[in-house]
């Protein structure tokens, strides 16, 4: 009897010149997702790997900061906070417990 995962994935059938075989396909790996929010990243390539690794190093490499770990609301937000932080209008334990580390990197990178 075939194991769980051999009855589970998918498979394709494909003609070779002896007799048709039965092939298992791979699946797309899912978008990369926010640390925070868990929506997907824009900008992060994602799919099979042989797609991915086609891609040039500069396509795959995310420029703008904390790029490949924040979509674009929670780095705004990050960043809007951290600002805050800075300037006094607020102290940095008055910030979500998930979001500090975050703000204390981006006032690092804020004070370079």
């Amino acid at each position: 009897m075939p194991n769980k995962t051999q009855r589970t994935r998918k498979k394709k059938m494909v003609r070779t010149p002896g007799k048709t075989s039965r092939r298992f396909v791979g699946t797309k790996a899912r978008p990369h997702a926010s640390a925070l929010s868990g929506r997907p990243l824009s900008g992060v390539t994602h799919g099979k790997r042989g797609k991915v690794n086609k891609h040039s190093k500069t396509q795959k490499r995310p420029t703008v900061p904390f790029g490949g770990l924040l979509n674009g609301p929670d780095r705004r937000r990050i960043m809007e906070q951290a600002a805050r932080v800075r300037h006094g209008f607020k102290t940095i334990q008055a910030v979500n417990l998930k979001e500090q580390i975050l703000i204390q990197q981006a006032l690092s990178k804020i004070e370079e």
